[in-house]
């Protein structure tokens, strides 16, 4: 007798909390091996040295990275006064050093600043490219890299502790594309002495926060059943609370996943070139565009699950 089987699919987003020494790659290959999965993904690198919140994509919600990048993150860190590092943090170089520690009062002065939309010169060693070379490529070759200012946006600085003479922990909520290397290293610099940083965690990531993520030892205790697996997956949808959802009929889901586009109802009039998501039946179909009420599918999800048979 031929029987059909039901291949459970995975989608969606596991949220790692990153172990210090780690690289966001070597995340993603434990994630590959752990879940069986081909399609994987970081939405947005953190450093070997910082911990904290990586949300990874798993199958289908790759597909929905950059939602996620365009996201607001919160990071603690904790600065050292008196050295500049050539990496801006503790794995770097000390390349100047001045014995002058700031106290409270000058740094809550200051603060203000660094708030609001700003230019920031990223890190010497960063990923940003310059001629379609990485900048921290080109450091390692012994050159400096003519690095540009870049606007970010910084929407809250924190001063949580002084820890020591020395040394000072801060939290901040910024845009994409800020470095929080950068901001220790201007800190310093706007204060008439040096800093670079020596803990960063990012404790906040657009949707994701501390009480969902996951830590690498509890990963590895759990089996490689599929339904505890599964458990550990935030839906592809919590990186699109943003965007307008769209719900539709069979018909129309049809259509979307062969690449045509269908008329909206008067309801969504004014919806124009904004970004929506279309949802059948509680599965999502597809990332979509509308223009002049007309849904145009931009990324048709596969999320069905898979038939097996014997």
């Amino acid at each position: 007798m031929h029987k059909t089987y039901i291949k459970r699919q995975l989608h969606g987003w596991v949220v790692v909390d990153k172990p210090l020494g780690f690289t966001s790659t070597d995340i993603v290959r434990i994630i590959k091996k752990k879940f069986n999965v081909k399609k994987v993904g970081h939405g947005g690198t953190l450093d070997p040295m910082a911990t904290g919140i990586l949300p990874i994509a798993i199958g289908e919600a790759t597909k929905t990275v950059s939602y996620l990048m365009d996201s607001k993150k919160t990071y603690t860190f904790t600065v050292k006064w008196g050295e500049e590092t050539d990496t801006d943090d503790s794995t770097g170089n000390i390349i100047n050093q001045k014995i002058l520690y700031p106290d409270l009062v000058d740094v809550k002065k200051i603060i203000p600043r660094f708030i609001g939309e700003i230019e920031q010169l990223p890190p010497i060693y960063s990923a940003k490219k310059i001629n379609g070379k990485r900048a921290y490529k080109i450091a390692r070759d012994g050159e400096i890299p003519n690095l540009s200012t870049n606007k970010v946006k910084i929407e809250n600085i924190k001063i949580l502790e002084k820890i020591s003479e020395k040394e000072m922990s801060f939290e901040v909520t910024c845009g994409k594309g800020t470095y929080v290397r950068s901001l220790a290293r201007d800190f310093g610099r706007c204060l008439g002495t040096y800093g670079h940083i020596t803990k960063l965690k990012r404790t906040a990531y657009g949707p994701f926060f501390n009480k969902i993520i996951i830590s690498i030892d509890r990963l590895n205790e759990i089996n490689h059943v599929i339904d505890n697996l599964y458990l550990l997956i935030q839906p592809i949808e919590t990186v699109l609370d943003d965007i307008l959802a769209v719900k539709i009929n069979n018909q129309e889901a049809n259509k979307l996943k062969t690449g045509l586009s269908i008329p909206l109802s008067p309801e969504y009039n004014g919806n124009n070139n904004r970004d929506a998501y279309a949802i059948f039946e509680k599965k999502l179909i597809a990332i979509c565009k509308i223009n002049e009420n007309v849904l145009k599918p931009i990324r048709v999800l596969n999320i069905e699950d898979k038939k097996t048979g014997e």
